[in-house]
């Protein structure tokens, strides 16, 4: 097997510092409900980490927690950092700690993006989550901002194969963040969107 990719769309609730994916007719009456009838994210990369394959994908496209528990000491606000493992790439649909945007029919701005990303010539499964980054950025105006942990190094796998002489997407790597000279800080700061690395953040602020 060369990938294997789990796309988790539902609502999610961070318990105790665990993301928990709610099945629909979960009771709620208490938080501890969530936590019995809950689906662990993390239990799920455990699971994953047995499977034989180059990449492991695993993409959270997350709506917030029902209201009966959100009041709850133990719930925390959006989801709750997972590290990637060796050979896996985790994305969220918001960055951990953000409050999750309630998705507008027939889909929400996460999968909008993604399936757009994914009809673009990039070389690899990192450059389509930072192209669908970039606009779900751009449309929420900073409401959302998906987050990727990639830990595939460099694999060399996409989506779909590049076409014989098609020129790939450029998308922006860890340390291009300067301005150029016929570009606006504006455009700059979406390279740092794409590559969304903390050095990359603190040089732009510089």
């Amino acid at each position: 097997v060369e990938t294997v990719l789990v796309y988790l769309d539902g609502r999610v609730a961070q318990i105790d510092g665990e993301n928990l994916l709610l099945p629909v007719g979960t009771p709620l009456d208490r938080t501890s409900d969530a936590v019995l009838g809950g689906f662990r994210i993390d239990d799920l990369v455990k699971v994953m980490k047995t499977i034989p394959a180059k990449a492991r994908i695993v993409v959270v496209d997350a709506a917030a927690a029902p209201e009966e528990i959100i009041g709850a000491k133990s719930f925390g606000t959006g989801l709750a950092i997972v590290e990637a493992p060796p050979g896996f790439l985790i994305t969220f649909n918001q960055s951990p700690g953000r409050p999750l945007v309630e998705p507008q029919p027939p889909m929400g701005s996460f999968m909008r993006a993604f399936i757009d990303a994914l009809q673009q010539p990039v070389a690899s499964y990192g450059d389509t989550f930072a192209l669908a980054r970039q606009r779900v950025f751009d449309e929420s105006r900073n409401r959302e901002m998906p987050w990727t942990h990639d830990s595939l190094g460099n694999a060399g796998l996409s989506f779909f194969p590049l076409p014989p002489g098609t020129p790939a997407v450029m998308v922006a790597r860890s340390g291009a963040v300067r301005a150029g000279e016929n570009e606006t800080s504006g455009e700059a700061f979406k390279r740092v969107i794409a590559s969304d690395t903390m050095a990359d953040y603190q040089s732009f602020l510089v």
